[in-house]
């Protein structure tokens, strides 16, 4: 606030705040997000409340902080173990090195490891260079396997053995926000990327665009929790502020799940050209059983998406995009001018 004209502006900070809620609500946000003037240079309303800023009554920076709720750990789910790394200790077998993202991991328990199909007992669990009988979601752990001779990679997920094991995926089907265009370009059938989810990262190809509707479409009334506008049913591309339902092809064996059902192992980013493409949520998956899930799925959606729709944006989709992609979006914006531009060009070419 010590950077406004001048110093400590009631005035300029109205502006911001009311600037920047208004382009959270068309991007998805129905909650009240508390907006805090501060001056970290002086300290100003980071820990006590600033004598300086008379005119705000809200919480200081410390207060916000500690009313933000703890994420849920999932512990009750079955097992998912994300691997980062491994190492072997000689004869005495091999150590997994990972993160817990859902249930609990206990020694003694027989676990098996997908995409690989590997099956091993777990001997002991390390966690901060001391031995522990229990580990819970949220856990880095070092798992001793009894298996000497093993082939693990980066990405590669660790399940119980008796309870919902993890399978190799085929494909999924997914809902994406795009945020930014590769290149400048159109995001077509056929189109490829680098897929980032959990600790994994594989390239994977957007092998049939279902459906689209834009997030960034204005709305009769700033006010209005609702974005009104027709879904455009199997579209030939999709671009920045599309929401697309998107079925993707995993080009290599690799575990993803839905996330309604392992919401750590439910989310991506799309990645291409050192750039982030896109953010989304995996709603089905059909993996190496070959339930035909998909094939369903998408026959669902194309009646549902074929008709006149009012999206909320209250949806549980968004609202989990939201906290993955609003940075990238008010970061971005600065650029639809000139993908505009390029736009009337290409036309005109």
């Amino acid at each position: 606030m010590d950077a406004t004209t001048p110093k400590y502006s009631k005035e300029r900070y109205n502006e911001i705040e009311n600037s920047i809620s208004s382009y959270l609500k068309r991007v998805g946000y129905t909650v009240d997000i508390p907006f805090i003037p501060t001056c970290s240079s002086e300290g100003d309303n980071l820990i006590e409340r600033s004598t300086k800023i008379d005119w705000y009554n809200g919480p200081t920076l410390l207060e916000a902080l500690d009313q933000i709720r703890e994420p849920e750990r999932h512990s009750d789910k079955p097992l998912r173990l994300s691997l980062e790394d491994h190492d072997k200790i000689g004869r005495n077998g091999t150590i997994a090195i990972g993160r817990i993202e859902t249930g609990i991991l206990k020694p003694g328990m027989k676990i098996t490891i997908a995409p690989t199909g590997l099956t091993a007992k777990v001997k002991s669990i390390g966690m901060n260079r001391e031995s522990v009988q229990k580990a819970f979601p949220g856990d880095i752990v070092g798992v001793h396997l009894t298996k000497k001779k093993t082939d693990l990679k980066h990405g590669y997920v660790a399940s119980n053995f008796k309870d919902d094991p993890a399978k190799q995926a085929i494909s999924f089907l997914s809902r994406l926000v795009i945020l930014n265009r590769p290149a400048g370009c159109l995001i077509p059938n056929g189109y490829r990327a680098m897929l980032h989810c959990h600790t994994l990262h594989g390239s994977v190809k957007f092998e049939e665009i279902i459906s689209k509707s834009n997030l960034m479409s204005d709305t009769d009334d700033q006010d209005d929790q609702e974005l009104k506008h027709t879904a455009q049913v199997r579209p030939q591309h999709l671009e920045k502020g599309d929401i697309g339902y998107v079925k993707m092809v995993l080009i290599k064996p690799m575990v993803v799940e839905a996330f309604e059902e392992y919401p750590p192992l439910g989310h991506f980013t799309i990645i291409d050209m050192e750039q982030i493409v896109g953010v989304g949520v995996i709603t089905s998956v059909d993996k190496e059983c070959g339930d035909g899930a998909n094939k369903m799925a998408i026959n669902s959606a194309v009646i549902k998406y074929g008709k006149r729709m009012v999206i909320g944006v209250a949806d549980a989709f968004v609202e989990a995009l939201m906290t993955v992609c609003v940075d990238q979006l008010l970061c971005s914006g600065s650029n639809d001018e000139e993908d505009n531009n390029e736009d009337n060009k290409g036309q005109n070419s």
